[in-house]
């Protein structure tokens, strides 16, 4: 059965759990845990290059001019798209990335 043409739903699985109970010679949860005790909690560190795109601070500010002419080129169909230009931003953002990120461990 395909299960991507199933019109039946399926229950979402939750693979912590799964893993948790394959472990081999797994615990049993401690008291603190059977009690109610709060969850542990997720944590995310960002790189330095995440840190980078998120802020923005690679790509410069936008005149509202200028977006008024981009909107209007593309009203009118005659935005034409600089396939070279946006492949060599590309690579220098990349490029940019790749020189603020820390060197991997070894």
């Amino acid at each position: 059965m395909d299960p991507l043409k199933s019109s039946s739903p399926v229950a979402p699985s939750d693979p912590v759990a799964e893993n948790r109970g394959r472990a081999a010679g797994a615990a049993a949860p401690s008291p603190a845990k059977a009690a109610g005790a709060a969850p542990a909690r997720d944590s995310v560190t960002l790189s330095q290059a995440a840190r980078l795109l998120a802020s923005g601070a690679a790509a410069p500010a936008a005149s509202a001019e200028r977006l008024a002419a981009l909107k209007k080129s593309i009203a009118a169909g005659t935005y034409a798209v600089n396939q070279k230009l946006i492949a060599r931003s590309l690579i220098r953002d990349n490029l940019d990335l790749l020189a603020a990120a820390p060197p991997p461990d070894a």
